[in-house]
């Protein structure tokens, strides 16, 4: 029998020893052995699509692949639908339910079920909850509610800004830092410009902290910003904790998808503050139309601003609705939109304030400069006979002829309370002269218009006399604007002339003389 100490420890080495199993897995093992638990699954039990199928002897090999298998194509678990609502798109619940997207809780950034949270991030001052013990730290926190904290002074906005961007880590928005120092001798601060200055995720969560002050901002410019749609929800969610903000702009956007769209509906639905919109240079789809409309509809929005946003018939058809149904609403700019004859059709009802049309009031200005109307103008002009609500229409660029100018002239015979009609940059004179005839007619007539603008139309010194002669039997306009009509030379000049000598209403008169009078006069 060895002795104990000749005995040597399972753990000593020993260089002779060579193990009989080792942790390292052999590249070569013979062709008949398997040794891997997925090599030994047969094809069979891969195709299997029931774990019943397969024999007892191979349900507990195909154990952990059946349980891999369900977890992937199992369906996730939902609520079951209500049994007494049927599948039916023209379901009214449906409906209903596909309408209610616009409530304001879609623009809220959190939401927990509790009925009371605990401030866990201060973030308009330095951190006051480091080491200090939980007793004293819930007391500092029901003590000084962010909501407290009133800046009105440039100066208190600028700390208080600086402040939040160290507690998120985030760097300063440098035209922001520089408008704040540069406004120092100011009370408070009305307007934000940051017109060119990108804005992220990241960066807007400063700024939403700063916007939900109260330092009466009245105006917030955010053009050419790069925004996408989560930066709008933080930032409107900000501004509509205090909804003081009356004007709007978020041009030139383009990074603004159908989400973002949705958040601004909500915004414009939700907050009672809010006058002008401005949403130029963006590309809304038809989605988006729809939210915007709904929005429109029970908003107080004064102004919409739409310019450069490729609006198509079917878009124009749902925002012409919603601005028609629309109690607040009075200006609206559609221009270089690209309107054609089919979506005028649109602006036609849009403009229409009669017809069961239960509201009191429509639209009172409306731009559509720089679109190719042509003869969709007739859909126009049919409306605008028995309006009664506009006061301004502005049709430059408008590709209009003198057959649209003729439809225009016959609308303002019937038409009693438009005060301001623009339709330069439009060939007036082409193919005749009819469409000036028309107007001249209507002038005799009219009782409301009292700015009338013509200039650069191809006017020359026959439309210039049969203009004059209407003025002297007008005696509500107030300005004719005829410059750039380069054709009209020393006749038509002196008839306007002779006109206004007998008008008593004209106080503006503008005409371009032409150089060749100049040189004869000379």
């Amino acid at each position: 029998m060895a002795s104990f100490a000749s005995v040597k420890p399972p753990f000593a080495y020993d260089p002779t020893c060579k193990p009989t199993k080792s942790i390292l897995k052999h590249r070569g093992t013979s062709q008949g052995t398997a040794t891997s638990w997925l090599s030994r699954l047969s094809l069979n039990d891969l195709t299997a699509t029931s774990p019943t199928a397969a024999p007892l002897t191979q349900r507990s090999s195909l154990g952990f692949f059946n349980f891999r298998r369900n977890v992937q194509v199992s369906p996730p678990t939902t609520t079951p639908p209500d049994a007494s609502l049927p599948s039916s798109p023209d379901n009214p619940a449906l409906k209903h339910a596909s309408l209610d997207e616009l409530a304001p809780e879609e623009l809220k950034r959190v939401r927990f079920p509790v009925d009371h949270l605990t401030t866990e991030f201060y973030p308009y001052g330095p951190s006051p909850l480091a080491n200090e013990d939980d007793t004293s730290r819930s007391e500092k926190e029901n003590t000084q509610p962010p909501s407290s904290i009133k800046c009105q002074t440039p100066q208190e906005l600028l700390t208080v800004y600086e402040t939040a961007c160290r507690n998120k880590e985030e760097p300063t928005l440098d035209k922001l830092v520089t408008m704040l120092i540069t406004c120092q001798h100011m009370d408070h601060l009305t307007t934000i410009d940051l017109s060119n200055q990108a804005i992220y995720r990241r960066s807007a969560e400063p700024l939403a902290d700063l916007l939900s002050l109260d330092f009466r901002l009245k105006k917030l410019i955010l053009n050419n910003c790069a925004l996408e749609d989560d930066v709008i929800k933080i930032l409107l969610h900000g501004l509509l904790l205090k909804d003081q903000l009356e004007e709007l702009s978020l041009a030139n956007n383009k990074k603004i998808r159908g989400a973002g769209f949705k958040y601004i509906a909500i915004y414009t639905k939700t907050s009672t503050a809010l006058r002008k919109l401005d949403l130029s240079f963006t590309t809304p789809d038809k989605k988006s139309i729809q939210h915007l409309a709904h929005g429109i509809e029970s908003s107080s929005l004064h102004t919409l601003r739409m310019n450069s946003c490729s609006l198509r018939p079917p878009q124009l058809e749902v925002l012409a609705n919603g601005i028609r149904q629309s109690r607040s609403l009075r200006h609206v700019s559609l221009c270089d939109n690209r309107i054609t004859h089919q979506g005028a059709l649109w602006i036609g009802v849009m403009l229409r304030d009669y017809d069961g049309h239960v509201f009191s009031q429509g639209l009172t200005e409306l731009a559509l400069d720089h679109n190719d109307i042509r003869q969709g103008i007739q859909y126009i002009a049919q409306a605008l006979r028995r309006n009664q609500s506009l006061r301004s229409l502005s049709l430059q660029d408008c590709k209009l002829d003198s057959k649209g100018c003729a439809l225009i002239g016959e609308a303002l015979k019937y038409n009693q309370s438009l005060e301001n009609l623009n339709i330069s940059f439009n060939g007036l004179n082409a193919p005749s002269i009819e469409g000036i005839q028309a107007l001249k007619r209507a002038l005799y007539v009219n009782r409301s218009l009292k700015e009338l603008s013509l200039a650069a139309s191809g006017l020359g010194s026959e439309a210039a006399v049969e203009l004059a002669e209407s003025l002297p039997e007008n005696k509500a306009l107030v300005r004719l604007d005829l410059s750039k009509n380069e054709a009209m030379d020393l006749a038509g000049l002196l008839a306007l002339a002779a006109g206004v000598r007998i008008n008593y209403s004209i106080v503006f008169l503008d005409v371009s003389v032409p150089v060749s009078v100049l040189q004869k006069n000379a």
